[in-house]
């Protein structure tokens, strides 16, 4: 049999290499965005995300680079990296 997995600590894993992996190299910005609806989330739109960002219903952000997934992904600047979702809006 093979060993059962917990998700979440996978993930928080995950994203815990991601931030220090960025943390160590030297980032301004931050590493992880999470957001229900915005303004709730950890950091406000104004905010540029470099490394990860979940949005489960709706959260923005001024720019982002890195990974973008959740429902709808507003962007009011600049998009490098992945976008998945619904909906996305951003400069390319």
């Amino acid at each position: 049999m093979y060993p059962r997995v917990n998700g979440n600590a996978v993930m928080r894993n995950v994203l815990g290499l991601i931030s220090a992996a960025l943390v160590l190299a030297g980032c301004q910005s931050p590493p992880v965005q999470l957001a229900l609806l915005n303004p709730v989330q950890i950091f406000p739109e104004s905010t540029s995300i470099r490394g990860a960002r979940l949005n489960l219903l709706y959260g923005a952000n001024e720019n982002l680079y890195g990974v973008d997934a959740g429902l709808i992904n507003p962007v009011t600047d600049e998009v490098g990296g992945i976008q998945l979702g619904a909906y996305h809006s951003a400069i390319y």
